[in-house]
This record gives C-alpha cells, sequence and structure tokens, in this order.
C-alpha cells in the first residue's frame, strides 16, 4: 500500500501563500512521522486531513476503505460518523430556529402530538442541553436484545416512551448525554418540515453545500453502507440506521465543505453559526460543563488550548471512528477518520495542530501523558487495598481492579478491556496511557472511594464488597419478571454466585449482591436492580438502579419454573 501525502497549498498558487500557512517541507515530515505506523498497511485504515481557508491543506490517506475490493482510501472514501453526528443533527433544529420555523423553548409536545403526558415540560432546548431527563434510548434497545448490529430508527424511540417512565430529574437541573434527544430531534424536523428527516437534509443543507457524497443511512442503501473492520480485518456488518444519534455518513472533502459553511456561511446565517458554537445552560445559569469541555449547541465542546479556543468532537462506534478539532480564530479545522477499530483517533489530529499550529499556541503544556512517575514497589498492602470491584455512584458502571501476572489491572467489563496499574504512593496508583495522566486515589473513609483522576476531571467509584447470600435468601428473588413498559420477561434464578436472569434467546445475566437487595452485573442495560417488597416482606418486582433509567420496573409475575 502507498502511502499518499497531499500538499494543496502547493498547488493552489501565491494567493494562499499569502492566506494560508505554508507547509513546509520539514512540517510534512513531521506530520507524515505521526502516521508512520500507517505505512505500507495492506488493511482498513486512516484518512487525516487539516481545512484553512476553504481548502484542504494537508492530508494523509492510509489503507483501504474496502478490503474486498482492495480500494484505497481517499479523501472521497465515505466513513460512519456515529457518534459525531448530533453536530449535524442540531445544525438542522438551528437552522429551523434560524427560519422561525420552530423555537428551541418549543415543548416537544407542540411538534410531536402523541409525546407522553409525563414529559410536556421537556422542550427542544433540554434536548440540546441533554437535561430532558428521558430515559436512555440505547438501554431500552439492549433490553430488547439488539446487539447494535441491527436496523434502528428515529421512530423506533417514540413507542418505548409513550410508557409511564419516570425523568431522573426535573427538565433543565442535570446534564446527562442521552442519544434519546438526538433520535427526538429527528422526529422534530420532520414534523416541522412535513418531509422525511434524510429527504430534508439533502435537499435543504447537502444539496445546497455541494455534499453530495453525505447522506444519512436509509433502508434502501444498506448495501451503501460504508466498510468497517476488525483489528484482524474481519468485516464489521454494522447496519445502524440511527437518524439523529448516528448514522451520518461522508467523506473528507465534504467534510471540508461543511466547516466553510460554518465559516463563512452560504446555509445558515452568520448568527446561527455563532450560536452553533456558544453553550446551552441550566436552570441554575451555569454553563454544561462535562468532561470534555463545555457543551455546544452544537453538540461538540470548547475549552481553551494553550490560550486559543478549541472546539472539538469524536465519535467510535462499530470500527468506524472520527474526531474533528476546530480553532475557529485561526480558522483551522483537523479532522480525522478511520475504519479499522483503533477506537479514539484524536491523538493523530491534535498532533498534527501542535505542529502546524505551533507557532499561535501559547506556552506548551506539560505533556503529562508522556509523564513516567517514579514508581514505588508494589506490596501487599497495594493488593489487598486496592483489589475489588467498584461501581460508578450515579451511572451504577462496573470497574475492577485484580490482581494477575504481579500487576494489578484496571478491567472496565463494559468495554472488555484492561489496564496496567502502577503503585505511585501507599494508596495512588497511575495508568499510564497516551491519552491523558490517569491516577487513581482510594480514600482512607468507608465506603471506599476511587477518584480517577485526569485532565482536570475526577470520576469516583464506590468499593463493594460481594454480599454472600443464603440459599433461602436467594430463593426468594427467584420468579419470572415483566416490564409492562417494554414487554420484556426475564426469569430469575439463584446460582453459584448470586443470581442468573434468563431471557429466551439471549445470553444468561449473572448478577452478584451488592447490598441486601441490592445486585448488579456486568451488563451495560441491566447493571444495577433493587428488588422491590411489599409490605410482608415478599419480593414483588425489581427497580433498574441507574439514575438515566431509575423508572424502568419489573413485575414478578409467576413462581420460577
Amino acid at each position: 500500500m502507498t502511502k499518499r501525502f497531499l500538499i494543496f497549498s502547493v498547488l493552489i498558487g501565491c494567493f494562499y501563500a499569502t492566506k494560508a500557512q505554508q507547509i513546509d517541507k520539514k512540517m510534512q515530515a513531521a506530520v507524515s512521522a505521526i502516521y508512520a505506523d500507517f505505512n505500507n498497511i495492506e488493511s482498513a485504515g486512516i484518512a487525516g486531513a487539516v481545512f484553512h481557508n476553504d481548502e484542504v491543506i494537508l492530508s494523509n490517506t492510509f489503507g483501504y476503505a474496502n478490503l474486498a475490493d482492495q480500494e484505497e482510501i481517499s479523501l472521497d472514501s465515505p466513513f460512519h460518523l456515529t457518534g459525531m453526528t448530533p453536530h449535524f443533527t442540531a445544525f438542522a433544529i438551528l437552522l429551523l430556529e434560524d427560519q422561525g420555523k420552530l423555537k428551541l423553548s418549543d415543548p416537544l409536545s407542540k411538534h410531536l402530538a402523541d409525546f407522553p403526558a409525563y414529559a410536556q415540560t421537556i422542550t427542544i432546548e433540554h434536548l440540546l442541553a441533554h437535561t430532558s431527563g428521558l430515559p436512555e434510548y440505547w438501554t431500552m434497545i439492549q433490553l430488547l436484545g439488539a446487539d447494535g448490529l441491527e436496523t434502528i430508527q428515529h421512530h423506533d424511540v417514540l413507542p418505548f416512551l409513550h410508557s409511564d417512565w419516570e425523568l431522573s430529574n426535573q427538565p433543565g437541573e442535570t446534564y446527562r448525554y442521552s442519544g434519546t434527544g438526538g433520535k427526538l430531534m429527528a422526529l422534530v424536523v420532520e414534523s416541522v418540515t412535513g418531509q422525511a428527516f434524510r429527504e430534508y437534509y439533502s435537499q435543504e443543507i447537502l444539496y445546497p453545500l455541494g455534499m453530495s457524497q453525505s447522506y444519512f443511512i436509509d433502508a434502501e442503501q444498506l448495501d451503501r453502507l460504508p466498510k468497517s473492520y476488525t483489528t484482524t480485518g474481519e468485516a464489521i456488518p454494522t447496519k445502524l440506521m440511527d437518524y439523529g444519534a448516528s448514522g451520518f455518513v461522508t467523506t473528507m472533502n465534504d467534510m471540508k465543505k461543511w466547516y466553510n459553511n460554518i465559516a463563512r456561511p452560504m446555509v445558515g446565517s452568520k448568527k446561527m453559526m455563532t450560536k452553533l458554537d456558544s453553550t446551552p445552560r441550566l436552570n441554575s445559569g451555569e454553563e454544561i460543563d462535562t468532561p470534555n469541555g463545555i457543551l455546544t449547541y452544537g453538540q461538540q465542546y470548547k475549552h481553551l488550548e494553550r490560550g486559543i479556543m478549541k472546539i472539538w468532537d469524536y465519535g467510535a462506534y462499530g470500527g468506524f471512528a472520527s474526531s474533528v478539532f476546530r480553532f475557529p480564530a485561526e480558522n483551522y479545522t483537523f479532522v480525522t477518520m478511520s475504519n479499522n477499530s483503533i477506537g479514539y483517533n484524536g491523538s493523530y489530529g491534535m498532533q498534527t495542530a501542535d505542529i502546524v499550529l505551533a507557532d499561535k499556541f501559547g506556552e506548551e503544556e506539560e505533556d503529562m501523558s508522556a509523564f513516567v512517575p517514579d514508581y514505588t514497589p508494589l506490596t501487599q498492602e497495594h493488593i489487598d487495598l486496592f483489589v475489588g470491584d467498584y461501581f460508578d455512584v450515579e451511572a451504577y458502571t462496573p470497574r475492577v481492579i485484580r490482581y494477575r501476572d504481579d500487576t494489578l489491572r484496571y478491567f472496565r467489563p463494559n468495554f472488555n478491556d484492561e489496564n496496567i496499574l502502577r503503585p505511585m504512593e501507599a494508596n495512588v496508583l497511575h495508568l499510564p496511557s497516551p491519552f491523558g495522566y490517569y491516577t487513581f486515589h482510594l480514600s482512607d473513609t468507608e465506603p471506599k472511594r476511587l477518584e480517577i483522576r485526569v485532565g482536570g476531571q475526577t470520576y469516583t467509584y464506590e468499593k463493594y464488597n460481594k454480599v454472600k447470600h443464603t440459599k433461602a435468601e436467594l430463593e426468594a428473588f427467584e420468579g419470572i419478571f415483566l416490564s409492562e413498559q417494554t414487554l420484556v420477561t426475564y426469569q430469575f434464578k439463584r446460582s453459584e454466585s448470586g443470581l442468573v436472569a434468563h431471557r429466551t434467546g439471549h445470553e444468561p445475566i449473572d448478577f452478584v449482591g451488592l447490598r441486601e437487595d441490592e445486585f448488579v452485573s456486568n451488563t451495560n442495560y441491566l447493571n444495577a436492580i433493587h428488588f422491590i417488597r411489599d409490605k410482608s416482606n415478599n419480593v414483588t418486582g425489581f427497580r433498574l438502579m441507574a439514575e438515566q433509567m431509575a423508572g424502568l420496573t419489573f413485575t414478578k409475575v409467576a413462581p420460577v419454573r
């Protein structure tokens, strides 16, 4: 596979020699070195580009867009943007607002006539701010048995919401990222325009911008889906058709046109583009500060990067990954897209930015990701203190620290990945990573809290000891449980470790005791449950404990078979 390195500033002559930064051979070599691991690969690959003053001034492409056809990746190769799609959905909402066809203060019930009564106070603004309190549709989809490789449409979300759910928070009070909002925004666009979302988007946004290679996936074009592959070259058969929250396909050349429009609008006004990069707020008036930065209406994140404003986003799913880093004041955009299951690929874009914008950044921040601290020897005290099970105190996401092959290891069951931990102090561990300087701090208090600190953010997990129930206690939890909201049924039986949940056609789910009536599993969707008892102390059902799904309950309808 021959690497292709394109320098468009050379081709466009003297005009851009004054308007755009020159890419000299030294800079070219430095950027090329970032992608050295992809030289001469015969597999799926990656594309990276730099946009400036309406042009692609620098690009790298490696590997194949289609392994079967040996089709090389180019600037016209399509990629599924997965988690970066909400940016494009939000654009449609803000465009309709800009045209006076809706207001962000509109309740959803104004545009979605059959929207359930329990959510009448939720507005379009709440969807953009991720403060609606609505349940997460991906959890609902997984409960129904979807594995993420099936055809899913935006219309699928409404039937789930028609049941009598509880909101996890009053609208506007709390930020919780939700894919449900993206799908509902697509439905709002359809209601306001009277067109199918995909049709409206193509006619009113993509066509005027000349983005002829971009589209939202639909059922009639599944054969047009871009190809993605595992790290060993196996095709990933994704058919995700997830309007709003995902489902947008584009190319590098079309991305250039998109960001040119944000800088110099042809579709939408300058006022709208300013709002796209501004931030929604909580009811308290506070900006929505997330671990990724301040949330924008455009579903991206912004923060200062060595003295200059950076707006960025990323997405990864089904073998695809994409990332964008914009520096609006400098008019530079760095985009990376890949189809080879490398996960987060933003490091390539930011390393390129470090080179191209070297003279624009302020004082270089210390690269803590490359810093190697003074480690202390691993002792039995470290092992006894850290080894165990942990859970996120809000989402009940499981985490495990275990000891294997003479090292402590951090395991994330929902991602099925493991990282080595090195001791720094008696109660502090370090996780070596190219993506940041991660330290693990365990409290002296009870219950013990594990704080994972990186980049000024702290993620808190509580350590728990698995509760050992007696045989009689476990038998009290046995039975067949039905969710009237989803019509899903599980049969619970006792097991050697705790409980096991069975559902026809699905893998069994193992649960271990967390507290007296609480159990946790390693799944993303049924990860923590609390059994409900009546006045006679009989188990009558259970509810999900994760706050974003707290309204989902199961009722015991029959004894175990």
